[in-house]
C-alpha cells in the first residue's frame, strides 16, 4: 500500500506531504499546529504555477481524503485554501487560473469520495456556473463504478436527487444493506414522495412474487453484483419487518395503496391470530369482544366479502363451524354462496341455524349506553365534550392522587393506532376520557390545558407500566405536537415502584398468593433469591387487594361507541385498581421500616424513553477472575455426588444474558447466545439437548414450547459474575486447566492457535501501521524476517514456532507455531484441524500489548479475535486448581458420610 502511494506523488510533493503529516500527528498544542498547518499550506500554494490546479494534485496525495471532518488533515487543508484564496484575491484568481479543464478536474477530484467540502469550493470553481452539468456527470460515472451511496449524496447534494428513479440509487442501496442511508435521504427531500412510494411498492411486488418469484426479480442485480446481501433478507417474514419498517420510518401508513399484498398479509395474520385468541385453551376474551373487534377488521377494509370469505374457510378449515356460520348469518351471505360443507350443516341444523341467528342479533345489539359502576358504587363517567373535561380538570386540582390507564384503538395488526380511551380514577368517581370522540373537536391549546393538568399538577398520578401508554399517546396526532408535557410530566409508574422496593427488600411482595407462580414447576427452573421477577398488574390486584382482574373485554373495540356497561367496568378498574394498590403498599412499606418517598421520587415516568446507562466496559485482561474463581469456590454446595464438566453442560441463552453467555464460554461451557426472541426459539428447536437460560417475561412464552429445559435467571441487573456463580452452583460444575480458555467468548470456537508476542507485532505492524494513512514506509519483509529468526533461535518466547518464506516471492513471511500457521502477509490464521484459515482481527488489538516480553496470545480461529496476556492463563489454572481440589474433598466427605 505504502509503494501504491508513492507511485502518483513526485519527490517534491512527498516531501511536502510529510511534512504536513508530521506536523498534524506531532503533539504540539492546537493553536500552534494550526499555525504550522497554515504556514506550509500557503507556502505550497504561493509557489504553485496554478494554485487551483496543484491544490488538487496535493489533495488526492491526502491520506485522508475520505474523511467529512472539517478537522481531519484533509478537512483543514480545504480550509486553509478557501482561505487563502479569499486572502490573495478570489476573483484575481477566478480569472487568471479557473479554465474548464481546471474545473473538471477539480470537480472529479472533490467530489470523488464525498461532498462534504463542496460548499465552500464551490465558491471558488463555480460548479454551478453550468446548471448541474457536471453533477450528473459525476452521479452517473460514480453509478457505473457501484458506488451508489455517494452518487446519491452528490445528487441530494446538488438538489437534484428527486429527479432520478428509486432504481437509480435507493434500490440498490437497499440490496447492499445501505437502507438507512437511502431511507435518511428520502427524509430529507420533501420532494421524494413519488421515491418512497415507488420504493414500498417495488417491496411489496417482492413479497408477492413470493420466494421464487422475489429470486427471479433479484437476480439480474446478483448478476450485475449490485447486490451484496443473501436472497433470503428479501423473503419470508424477513421482508414484511423491512416493509413494515420502511412505511413507518417513511410516514406511508395512511397509504394502503401502495403496499396491497403487504397490508393484505396484516390483515388476514390479524384475524388468524383474534381466532387463535378466542379458541385457545385459556382464552380470556369475552364472546362479544371477540365479535366487536373482528367486525372492525372485516368492516376497516375495501374488500369486506373477500376478507369474510377467507374468514369463514379458515374456520371450517379448523372445524370451527359454529363460528362460520354465525358470521356468514352477520353478512347476510346468501346460503348459495357458501362453501358445501357449511350450505349441508345448515339444511340439516335449521335449529343450529336459528340459534345462530339470535346469537348475532344479540351480539349487534349489545352496545347499549348504561350506567356503570364498580363495587360500592363507585361511579364511572363518560367525557366527551370540552364542559364535562373542564370539570373534570378542577376534580383534578382538588385531588391528592389519581389513577391512570388507557386503552388503544384497534391497529389490524399494524403498528401505531393510538390511544382511544383515558381512564382517570379519584377518589369517589372514575372518568373515562373520549379521546377518539374528543380529538378532532378539540384545538390544540384546549388539549396542551387538559394534559398539562392532568400530568404536570401537583396531584399523585399512579399508572402501571405507564411510560408506553404515553408513548402511544404523544407519538401520534393531534398529540404528537405537545411532547415537550412529557418532560414536565411527574406520573408514577407502579411497576417500576414495586421493582425498585423488590430490590431493597425482596420478600416486600409475597408472589406465593398467586397460583401460577406456585405450580412447583416453575420453582424448579428458577436461579435466583426472588421468586417472580416479572409480574403484571392483575398480579399485584391479588396480592395486595385479594382481587383477580377480567380480562375478557381488554382486547375489545374501543372505537365502538356507545360503549358497552362491560367495557365502562373493565376500562375504570384499571386505573381504580392502581389507586387501591398503592394505598396497601404505603401502608405495608410503613410496617417494614421503609421511606417510600424516596422509591417514589426514583419510579417517575417522565420522558418517552427510558436512559440508558452505559456500563463500564471490562477488558479480558484487567478482569479479577483470581476473586471470581475464589467467590465460586466457595459456592459449589450443591450436589457433590454428581459433579459435571463444564463441556457436559450445552446452553442457550438469550439477548437479556449476554453477559452470562460470555463468562459461561470463559470457563468451556458450550453456550449459543441470540440476539432475538425469534431466534432464542429457533435455536432451541434445533437444539433440543440445549438448557435454555433466559429471563423476564421471555420466561414464560418459551416455557409453553419448552417446559423442560427453560430456567429463569432471576434479577437479571445483578452483576454477570454473580449470574454465573449461581449456575455453577445449580448445577455442581467442576472445573481443571483444560476448562479455562478453551472456547473463544465470541463465537464458540474451541480451536486456538497461541502465538508469541514478536510473531503478533510483526503481524500487526504489517497489516495494520504499514497499512495505515499516516504510514508511507513499505514493510521491511527483511528486517521483519530477521527479527523473528532471531527470536525463534534464543529459546527465550514461552512457545516455539518456526520462520518460513517463500523462495519465489521475499514478501511472503509466515510462521508455523504448535498448532498451525500464521501468514504475516496474508493476514490469514490456519489451524491444523481446519480446512480453511480466516482473517486475524489484529488491527483491534492496542499497539502497546505488543511491548510486553514474553506475553503469548490466542487467535480464535473461527473468527479471529486475539486474546492477550499469558499470565491470565496461570491465574486462572492456579484458581481453578483449588476449586477443583475443594470440590473433591466435598465429594469424599459426601461419598464417607
Amino acid at each position: 500500500m505504502a509503494e501504491r502511494k508513492l507511485e502518483y506523488c513526485d519527490p517534491v510533493r512527498e516531501s511536502q506531504r510529510r511534512l504536513l503529516k508530521d506536523v498534524f500527528v506531532s503533539g504540539v498544542e492546537d493553536h500552534e499546529k494550526e499555525d504550522l498547518l497554515e504556514n506550509i499550506v500557503y507556502s505550497i500554494l504561493e509557489d504553485a504555477e496554478n494554485p487551483l490546479l496543484d491544490i488538487v494534485s496535493f489533495y488526492q496525495c491526502l491520506p485522508d481524503q475520505k474523511s467529512t471532518d472539517l478537522k481531519s488533515l484533509t478537512g483543514r487543508v480545504v480550509c486553509m485554501f478557501y482561505k487563502w484564496v479569499h486572502k490573495v484575491n478570489l476573483e484575481d484568481i477566478q480569472e487568471k487560473y479557473l479554465t474548464s479543464e481546471v474545473k473538471d478536474v477539480a470537480f472529479v477530484a472533490f467530489s470523488q469520495f464525498h461532498c462534504s467540502f463542496l460548499d465552500k469550493l464551490e465558491k471558488i470553481y463555480l460548479f454551478n456556473q453550468n446548471g448541474h452539468e457536471m453533477f450528473v456527470k459525476q452521479i452517473e460515472n460514480l453509478s457505473q463504478k457501484r458506488l451508489y451511496k455517494d452518487a446519491m449524496e452528490l445528487a441530494c447534494h446538488a438538489g437534484i436527487f428527486h429527479k432520478y428513479d428509486v432504481y437509480d440509487f435507493v434500490i440498490p442501496l437497499f440490496l447492499q444493506d445501505k437502507s438507512q442511508v437511502a431511507v435518511t435521504a428520502l427524509l430529507a427531500d420533501d420532494q421524494c414522495h413519488h421515491l418512497k412510494v415507488k420504493l414500498v411498492k417495488f417491496l411489496d411486488n417482492l413479497l408477492e412474487k413470493g420466494d421464487d418469484g422475489s429470486r427471479k426479480i433479484l437476480e439480474p442485480y446478483k448478476e450485475l453484483k449490485i447486490m451484496t446481501l443473501p436472497f433470503e433478507r428479501f423473503q419470508g417474514k424477513t421482508l414484511e419487518k423491512l416493509i413494515a419498517r420502511v412505511i413507518d420510518e417513511l410516514d406511508l401508513g395512511k397509504e394502503e395503496t401502495c403496499a396491497p399484498s403487504f397490508y393484505r398479509g396484516r390483515l388476514l395474520g390479524n384475524i388468524r391470530y383474534q381466532v387463535y385468541e378466542r379458541y385457545k385453551d385459556d382464552k380470556v376474551k369475552s364472546d362479544i369482544a371477540y365479535f366487536e373487534l373482528l367486525k372492525h377488521t372485516i368492516d376497516s377494509t375495501k374488500d369486506k366479502m373477500k376478507v369474510l370469505t377467507y374468514l369463514i374457510e379458515y374456520l371450517l378449515k379448523n372445524d370451527h363451524i359454529d363460528d362460520a356460520m354465525r358470521w356468514a348469518i352477520a353478512y347476510n351471505r346468501p346460503i348459495d354462496a357458501l362453501p358445501s360443507i357449511l350450505q349441508k350443516e345448515i339444511r340439516e341444523n335449521p335449529r343450529k341455524f336459528e340459534e345462530a341467528n339470535k346469537i348475532v342479533e344479540k351480539y349487534k345489539n349489545s352496545n347499549v349506553d348504561e350506567e356503570a359502576y364498580l363495587e360500592d358504587n363507585h361511579p364511572i363517567h363518560m367525557i366527551d365534550d370540552w364542559e364535562a373535561l373542564k370539570k373534570l380538570m378542577e376534580e383534578i386540582k382538588r385531588t391528592e392522587c389519581i389513577g391512570l390507564d388507557s386503552e388503544f384503538k384497534p391497529c389490524n395488526g399494524l403498528k401505531g393506532a393510538g390511544v382511544a380511551l383515558l381512564q382517570c380514577s379519584l377518589v369517589h368517581e372514575t372518568y373515562l376520557v373520549d379521546i377518539f370522540t374528543l380529538e378532532n373537536s378539540l384545538d390544540q391549546e384546549q388539549w396542551r390545558m387538559f394534559l398539562t393538568t392532568l400530568l404536570c399538577g401537583d396531584s399523585l398520578k399512579l399508572g402501571f407500566d405507564f411510560l408506553n401508554d404515553m408513548q402511544a399517546f404523544f407519538n401520534n396526532p393531534p398529540f404528537n405536537l405537545l411532547q415537550d408535557i412529557v418532560q414536565k410530566s411527574n406520573v408514577i409508574c407502579l411497576k417500576r415502584l414495586v421493582e425498585n422496593i423488590i430490590q431493597v427488600d425482596e420478600f416486600f411482595v409475597d408472589f406465593t398468593k398467586i397460583s401460577k407462580s406456585h405450580d412447583g414447576s416453575m420453582t424448579d427452573h428458577e436461579i435466583g433469591n426472588v421468586d417472580i421477577v416479572h409480574f403484571g398488574l392483575g398480579d399485584l390486584a391479588v396480592v395486595f387487594c385479594g382481587v383477580p382482574l377480567k380480562k375478557g373485554e381488554q382486547c375489545s373495540n374501543w372505537n365502538l361507541r356507545p360503549l358497552r356497561r362491560e367495557q365502562k367496568i373493565y376500562a375504570a378498574m384499571d386505573a381504580y385498581i392502581v389507586t387501591q394498590i398503592f394505598s396497601k403498599i404505603k401502608l405495608l412499606a410503613e410496617e417494614r421500616g421503609l421511606v417510600l418517598d424516596n422509591f417514589v421520587a426514583e419510579s417517575i415516568v417522565n420522558s418517552l424513553k427510558k436512559a440508558k446507562v452505559k456500563k463500564d466496559k471490562v477488558k479480558i485482561d484487567e478482569m479479577e477472575w483470581a476473586e471470581c474463581i475464589e467467590a465460586l469456590n466457595s459456592k459449589v454446595i450443591g450436589d457433590t455426588s454428581n459433579p459435571r464438566k463444564p463441556k457436559d453442560l450445552k446452553c442457550i441463552v438469550d439477548m437479556m444474558l449476554i453477559g452470562l453467555g460470555k463468562n459461561l464460554r470463559r470457563i468451556g461451557v458450550d453456550v449459543v447466545m441470540c440476539d432475538s426472541k425469534p431466534q432464542v426459539s429457533y435455536e432451541a428447536a434445533r437444539r433440543p439437548e440445549r438448557i435454555i437460560f433466559t429471563a423476564g417475561r421471555s420466561y414464560d412464552t418459551l416455557r409453553m414450547t419448552f417446559p423442560s429445559r427453560v430456567v429463569c435467571i432471576q434479577n437479571v441487573a445483578c452483576n454477570p459474575l454473580a449470574q454465573l456463580k449461581k449456575v455453577v452452583e445449580k448445577y455442581n460444575l467442576v472445573f481443571d486447566k483444560k476448562d479455562i480458555f478453551s472456547r473463544c467468548i465470541e463465537c464458540n470456537c474451541e480451536h486456538f492457535l497461541r502465538a508469541p508476542s514478536i510473531v503478533l507485532r510483526a503481524l500487526h505492524y504489517c497489516q495494520v501501521v504499514c497499512a495505515g494513512p499516516y504510514h508511507f514506509d513499505p514493510f521491511d519483509y527483511n528486517a521483519w524476517f530477521d527479527k523473528l529468526q532471531e527470536a525463534s533461535n534464543a529459546n527465550t518466547n514461552p512457545i516455539s514456532f518456526r520462520i518460513d518464506r517463500s523462495p519465489d516471492s521475499e514478501e511472503w513471511i509466515s510462521v508455523t507455531v504448535e498448532d498451525g500457521v500464521v501468514d504475516i502477509t496474508r493476514n490469514i490464521v490456519l489451524h491444523r484441524s481446519r480446512d480453511s484459515g480466516i482473517p486475524c482481527a489484529i488491527a483491534k488489538v492496542p499497539e502497546q500489548v505488543f511491548h510486553y516480553e514474553n506475553r503469548f496470545f490466542y487467535i480464535c480461529c473461527q473468527c479471529g479475535k486475539v486474546y492477550w496476556d499469558g499470565k491470565h492463563k496461570d491465574i486462572y489454572s492456579e484458581t481453578m486448581e483449588s476449586l477443583s481440589t475443594n470440590f473433591n474433598a466435598l465429594r469424599i466427605n459426601s461419598t464417607t458420610d
